[in-house]
C-alpha cells in the first residue's frame, strides 16, 4: 500500500508495510492417506518507510513542563516510536486425511524471530508471538 495525505503532505498512520511471501508445496503420494500436503513459508515483511514523524514521550513531557503547545501550529499525524525493522518469518504445515480424519500440524515461526508488527499497537510495549505449534483434528461426517 502506498498512501500520502496530499493536502497536509503527510503519511497516513498504521499503513501496513510491503510483504513477500513465497510457499513450497511437496505432495507426496502416500496410499494410505489422502490430500497428504508439506508447506514451507518464508513471509518477508519489510520496515515501513511511509510513516508519520515521531514524537517520543520525552517531547511530550517536555513540552508540558515548559506548557508548550505541541499542535498550535502543526496538527499532522504522528508516531510516539520508529517503525521496527524488517523481518523474515518462516512457517511448516502438514495437512493429510485418512478415512474421516483430518488433521494438522504446523510450526509458525520456526526460527523463533524476534519481531515487532509495525500495524500492531503492542509493538509499543513488547514483541509479537516467537515460536507457536498448532495442531488440529476433524473427524468429518
Amino acid at each position: 500500500v502506498w498512501a500520502k495525505q496530499i493536502e497536509r503532505d503527510d503519511f497516513f498512520a498504521e499503513l501496513p508495510p510491503a510483504n513477500v511471501r513465497y510457499e513450497l508445496d511437496y505432495t507426496p503420494d502416500w496410499k494410505f492417506l489422502d490430500n497428504n500436503r508439506f508447506t514451507l513459508t518464508a513471509n518477508y515483511t519489510f520496515e515501513q518507510v511511509q510513516h508519520p514523524r515521531i514524537i517520543g514521550v520525552e517531547e511530550f513531557l517536555n513540552a508540558h513542563k515548559l506548557d508548550f503547545k505541541r499542535f498550535a501550529e502543526d496538527a499532522k499525524d504522528f508516531d510516539l516510536i520508529p517503525p521496527p525493522s524488517g523481518y523474515l518469518l518462516t512457517h511448516f504445515s502438514w495437512n493429510a486425511d485418512w478415512k474421516q480424519l483430518h488433521w494438522r500440524f504446523q510450526v509458525q515461526n520456526i526460527f523463533n524471530v524476534s519481531y515487532r508488527n509495525y500495524t500492531d499497537r503492542i509493538r509499543y510495549f513488547a514483541d509479537d508471538l516467537g515460536r507457536n505449534f498448532v495442531g488440529t483434528l476433524s473427524w468429518r461426517f
